[in-house]
């Protein structure tokens, strides 16, 4: 017994929620605090409640360091910043507590750095994109402590940098480039694409990768097992302004900050765009979501918290291994259509169960954290469940090492396939495209 699942995004809301004041240049959060990287001069750490009201917890003066880029490992929080006396560049590290209060760590001077522009890292190393002085990439010690390691100057201008463990991705005048990184922290330059509208944001789902382009929009790029960036879509939103921002988490949206408006899209196979909504902000920047909320720094407004209401098309193929005699057919049993999604979770379980011809409670409901939890019940041995109803076939092969003895029908693997009492026929394929009726058992769930 197999299954897949396919959502089709067909709409998305988003709706402002709250707001607070500042000059917001960056935002990202740890689950409990959010972040920001303010240009009045702090760091600021926010946080968050039920209906996505922000409350200020800590904010930090950076002295002459002009705040730009935050992020952080779940470790510390790292505060990329500009010193306007010395020119120089500040990567710093900071402890928070439990109250949201930050604590800094360490500083890391760049000494005579005309700019830097952007921060990020991974499981092992920091990576800053450093403007003409191109990549850095650092280690943080267990204390915090901040040690350089490595520099590529390959970029001309690199704007932003970004990371998904695999490779690193640089932001450049010039186009997306990638680097490798191997155990030390050194940097490998791989590969160039070929768009150069100037990227302000990168980020990726396992899929894509999606760059903001300055004037230009944003990209949706491909990348392949050596690092090689090829270009697959990008739209650009129009009207007045920079497109700064991308983020997705990764759920099948991306997120853009484009100065006056923060929108969302859908991405489909191939990478097609579909823009669902957008809501009004002065001078939006870098966009972040925590799977709860959506926020937006505002280099205008400060930091801006977002809800996201999504209706969409829920199809859950089942591909059932339904056994006759030797032969198994995969069927489609399930084609859910949902509204919304308010208790979502409740509304497929119910779907799924009535599908099948199961009654139960919400509350018999609520102990299967999703829909593979109660597939599972469903067709496990121990469930006793029997499965009525049509199924067409869509697709069919023999399990040649089924067998049939009068305790059941069996499959290769000695598990049980029919219940005794079944009539079914022996030694048979069931054609795709082919309509079966009655009660069979499913003993086991498997894979194909």
């Amino acid at each position: 017994m197999a299954w897949r699942e396919r959502m089709t995004i067909d709409s998305a809301i988003l709706t402002p929620l709250d707001s607070a004041s500042g000059y917001a240049y960056s935002v990202w959060g740890d689950g409990d605090f959010v972040y920001v990287a303010d240009g009045g001069y702090t760091i600021k750490s926010y946080s968050v409640d039920a209906s996505g009201n922000l409350t200020l917890e800590d904010s930090v003066p950076t002295g002459d360091f002009y705040p730009w880029s935050v992020w952080g490992d779940g470790r510390f929080v790292y505060l990329l910043s500009w010193d306007e006396v010395e020119e120089d560049g500040i990567l710093q590290s900071y402890t928070v507590d439990v109250a949201g209060d930050l604590t800094l760590v360490d500083t890391y001077r760049m000494v005579g750095f005309g700019w830097i522009a952007g921060l990020h890292g991974d499981d092992n190393f920091l990576y800053v994109a450093a403007d003409a002085d191109g990549l850095l990439s650092f280690s943080v010690d267990g204390a915090g402590d901040i040690s350089h390691i490595d520099t590529d100057t390959t970029p001309t201008c690199a704007n932003c940098v970004w990371s998904d463990g695999t490779f690193v991705y640089v932001g450049d005048d010039n186009g997306l480039m990638t680097y490798s990184v191997d155990g030390a922290g050194n940097l490998t330059y791989l590969h160039i694409g070929s768009i150069d509208n100037g990227i302000s944001s990168i980020c990726g789902d396992g899929t894509y990768v999606y760059t903001a382009e300055w004037a230009a929009g944003f990209y949706v790029y491909s990348v392949d097992q050596y690092g090689n960036v090829n270009y697959v879509n990008n739209h650009d939103p129009g009207g007045a302004g920079t497109c700064y921002g991308v983020w997705t988490g990764g759920d099948g949206l991306l997120y853009v900050g484009h100065a006056q408006h923060v929108y969302v899209y859908s991405v489909s196979a191939g990478g097609v765009l579909t823009q669902l909504d957008s809501s009004a902000t002065t001078n939006a920047y870098l966009v972040w979501g925590d799977g709860t909320f959506i926020y937006v720094a505002d280099a205008s407004d400060g930091l801006l918290s977002f809800s996201v209401r999504v209706a969409f098309s829920f199809t859950l193929d089942i591909i059932a291994s339904l056994y006759v005699g030797s032969g198994i057919g995969l069927v489609n049993s399930l084609n859910a259509q949902l509204a919304s999604n308010i208790d979502l979770k409740l509304s497929i379980l119910q779907s799924l169960a009535a599908n099948f011809g199961i009654k139960m409670t919400i509350e018999e409901l609520a102990k299967f954290n999703n829909t593979l939890d109660l597939l599972n019940h469903i067709f496990d041995a121990s469930s006793g469940v029997t499965v009525g109803g049509t199924a067409t076939v869509i697709e069919s092969y023999v399990d040649p090492g089924g067998y049939v003895t009068p305790s059941g029908i069996y499959d290769s693997e000695g598990d049980v396939i029919v219940a005794p009492g079944a009539t079914v026929p022996v030694n048979t394929t069931i054609p795709a495209g082919a309509t079966v009726t009655g009660g069979f058992y499913f003993a086991k769930r498997h894979g194909l």
